[in-house]
């Protein structure tokens, strides 16, 4: 992370084709005083968006994060936003490397 105090992982799922998923990484245009050149900018989309905080990395504990959100899904009666043109966000903010602790931020209905 640097000095920034807050890093992105934007992810958006290919429906035709699950297995293909496509990330940005990145951090908040504000926090970043170097050259822009070859850098392209990300906006995350307004939406109504479930939060739900972790611990450690998603790629670390995705079985564990995909079984809690299907169960989620099933009982909070909202769905996947699909119109935003992402699935969702991860957030780790500036206390991460303490906490260890994520946010992953679902755009839902």
């Amino acid at each position: 992370m640097g000095t920034a105090k807050r890093f992105f992982t934007i992810i958006r799922i290919d429906h035709s084709d699950p297995s293909r998923t496509f990330c940005f990484y990145g951090i908040a245009a504000e926090e970043y005083w170097g050259d822009r050149t070859n850098l392209d900018e990300k906006i995350i989309p307004g939406s109504k968006y479930a939060i739900f905080k972790y611990p450690e990395g998603l790629g670390l504990i995705f079985h564990t994060v995909s079984n809690d959100l299907e169960k989620w899904f099933k009982t909070s009666g909202l769905e996947f936003n699909d119109n935003v043109g992402i699935n969702a966000f991860e957030l780790y903010t500036e206390d991460y490397k303490q906490t260890e602790k994520f946010y992953l931020c679902i755009s839902v209905l």
